[in-house]
């Protein structure tokens, strides 16, 4: 793959645009933090503006370009787009999101822990590339998290959250007995 700073250069070079070099760094990405922002009276938000970002997977891709389908439709067709809009996006994006918010929370409060347990057990392993892939809803994913995890063996307790006398210790980690 070609080098994009040497190409933005010649570019630069080659139409005199007085050599501005395109952006090395990211953007602030706002992921869903439990509200949608549907929009104002006839303006309807879409993609990443109606915080339409995935908050385990950091995917906004598919959500804003459906979401800016539907906005479209019903600025068209619609008595009341932004009711339609905010009752589309409810039902279509809101549970998941919800979901996929707290298994964030969970998944990085205790990243460790569920790597280890990814390595231990196929199902967990399973559970977290459907989950990526988007072959499982986020409570379902959690559904089968908890009875698998709830099959791991002695020896992962002891090592995410229990100590050999039994005792819960919260610097170790997650286990069963957080659910």
């Amino acid at each position: 793959m070609r080098n994009p700073y040497e190409l933005n250069r010649k570019y630069n070079l080659k139409f005199k645009l007085n050599r501005k070099e395109i952006s090395k760094g990211g953007a602030f990405v706002p992921v869903f933090n439990g509200k949608l922002f549907p929009g104002k009276e006839r303006i309807l938000l879409a993609g990443d503006a109606a915080n339409l970002v995935d908050p385990f997977t950091g995917e906004g891709i598919y959500f804003a370009a459906l979401s800016g389908i539907k906005a479209a439709e019903l600025l068209l067709n619609s008595k009341t787009p932004l009711t339609d809009y905010e009752k589309f996006l409810n039902k279509n994006f809101l549970s998941d999101f919800r979901w996929s918010n707290f298994l964030r929370h969970l998944f990085f409060a205790f990243k460790k822990p569920f790597f280890k347990g990814m390595e231990k057990s196929e199902a967990l392993l399973k559970i977290a590339t459907d989950i990526i892939s988007g072959n499982v809803c986020y409570k379902e994913a959690f559904k089968r998290f908890v009875i698998k995890s709830t099959l791991l063996p002695a020896r992962f307790l002891n090592v995410t959250g229990v100590n050999k006398a039994g005792k819960r210790e919260k610097s170790k980690g997650f286990s069963s007995l957080d659910i």
